[in-house]
């Protein structure tokens, strides 16, 4: 069953995943056209946003609606503009990140136009055509979080406590699918002021909001990204929720069921749970022992 699941879900992302590179040529063509990067678009990253958007189908998938393309879009040009921001911040340890500030283009004018950098402006700028013009001031307490964790995050390389670690994790991992269920559903209100994300499976508690519930399951995902990358992370002294021990693959089973009941709070039992069974510990650990054999055998070309 496991290995089905995956295969679908395969099939899947390689569909998003050519949508996505066409997408992204064009709107790369109507802001920048001397520009066009499709090296970039070649590259792992592409894999990323593809799967960044499989997420936002499942998302869809909660609230019973269909993934469109506009939805699919918002998606693919949500996730680009994330990763280029990442890829020059991770690069230039000196660089002003908040000139790659989501959704807040008060620093944007510091952008030179280089190779990459450009290449953000362009995705970002057509992120905002498609959302409601006001919602940058309407959704202005979660994208400030959101540029905040992402900032935070730089962090991770250098000596802090295990708390700190589980704190930004988390944030990295929740605010990113809680801003995009938002955007492809602005019809949502933003987050409160006082929205302090309760993830707790000691506890077991059950959260008490729909925003934590989704905030929950993107801290989920953000496990077992700690999961798969663990040597990647070691090998470039940069700290996870992996590194620290505070997630296994032994572990990922009751950090499963406890997003699964959360979100079953808020959605139809059958709409998390055909999403769920994805996540399940088995079938994540198979991924990632896919992933290393594939990485073996091309290095080995």
């Amino acid at each position: 069953m496991g290995l089905i699941t995956l295969c679908n879900a395969v099939r899947k992302i390689k569909k998003l995943k050519e949508e996505a590179n066409i997408v992204l040529a064009n709107v790369e063509k109507e802001n920048n056209p001397s520009q066009e990067n499709k090296k970039w678009r070649e590259t792992y990253r592409l894999n990323t946003v593809a799967c960044s958007s499989f997420i936002a189908n499942q998302l869809c998938n909660f609230e019973g609606k269909d993934f469109d393309f506009e939805k699919r879009s918002i998606a693919y040009l949500g996730s680009a503009s994330a990763c280029i921001s990442d890829d020059i911040i991770d690069k230039n340890t000196n660089i002003d990140s908040r000139a790659f500030r989501f959704l807040d283009t008060r620093y944007h004018s510091d952008i030179s136009r280089e190779s990459g950098k450009e290449l953000f402006y362009s995705f970002h700028s057509g992120l905002e055509k498609l959302l409601p013009e006001d919602f940058g001031l309407s959704f202005k307490t979660l994208i400030e979080r959101y540029n905040h964790l992402q900032e935070w995050a730089r962090d991770l390389r250098r000596g802090m406590d295990s708390g700190k670690v589980l704190e930004i994790k988390n944030g990295t991992g929740g605010y990113p699918i809680l801003l995009l269920h938002k955007m492809m559903f602005p019809e949502y209100d933003d987050i409160s002021q006082s929205f302090s994300p309760d993830y707790r499976t000691k506890e077991n508690i059950i959260p008490k909001t729909k925003d934590n519930a989704i905030f929950n399951y993107g801290a989920l995902i953000s496990r077992i990204d700690d999961l798969s990358d663990l040597n990647w992370d070691l090998k470039d002294s940069r700290k996870s929720l992996a590194t620290e021990g505070l997630v296994t693959w032994k572990s990922l089973k009751k950090d499963v069921n406890y997003v699964k009941h959360g979100l079953q709070k808020f959605y139809p039992k059958n709409s998390v749970d055909s999403v769920m069974k994805l996540y399940s510990a088995p079938t994540m650990h198979l991924a990632h022992i896919i992933e290393n054999l594939i990485y073996k055998i091309k290095d080995k070309k």
